[in-house]
């Protein structure tokens, strides 16, 4: 069973968005992630950040956020 639910997740994403622009960077969630202690392993976050990232903004929106906290922590 997940540790994570996506209604954390999206907890998560509005908590990490603090100018209330409704998007994250690579650098914003990195950083919110390792402020939450949260393990972080950078190259899979890239990977998955680019995946998700379809119109290549370089920004993530919280559909994104929570398909790509899915992946990330979702089994845990």
């Amino acid at each position: 069973m997940s540790k994570y639910s996506i209604d954390d997740f999206a907890r998560l994403f509005k908590e990490a968005d603090s100018s209330h622009d409704h998007k994250l960077t690579l650098i914003e969630i990195i950083q919110f992630l390792q402020l939450k202690n949260m393990k972080v392993n950078e190259d899979r976050i890239k990977k998955y950040f680019s995946m998700f990232d379809k119109d290549q903004s370089q920004h993530l929106n919280i559909t994104e956020f929570i398909k790509l906290m899915d992946l990330l922590y979702g089994d845990e």
